[in-house]
């Protein structure tokens, strides 16, 4: 599997163009440690929070590639692995 994680969000603009790319029919995501209804209210909400700080990014990003399909349930274990560590 590869993965990694990333700064996003400097700017709205960043934070946009993510969206819209997580957003496309091939995309599979995870939305957690939020109350947020949907991904353009989270990362709203990242952003307003990262412009009443000195954040510099609102966001971490984390891809993942698993070298073989995994069912939902593995991603989402891979997901909230890497968030405890």
């Amino acid at each position: 599997m590869i993965g990694g994680i990333c700064r996003h969000g400097r700017t709205r603009r960043d934070a946009d163009n993510l969206t819209t790319h997580l957003l496309k029919d091939h995309s599979q995501g995870f939305l957690l440690n939020t109350v947020a209804p949907d991904l353009r209210t989270a990362m709203a909400d990242m952003q307003l929070a990262k412009d009443g700080s000195r954040a510099q990014s609102a966001f971490l990003h984390l891809y993942l590639s698993p070298s073989r399909q995994m069912t939902v349930k593995e991603l989402r274990m891979a997901c909230e692995r890497v968030m405890v560590h």
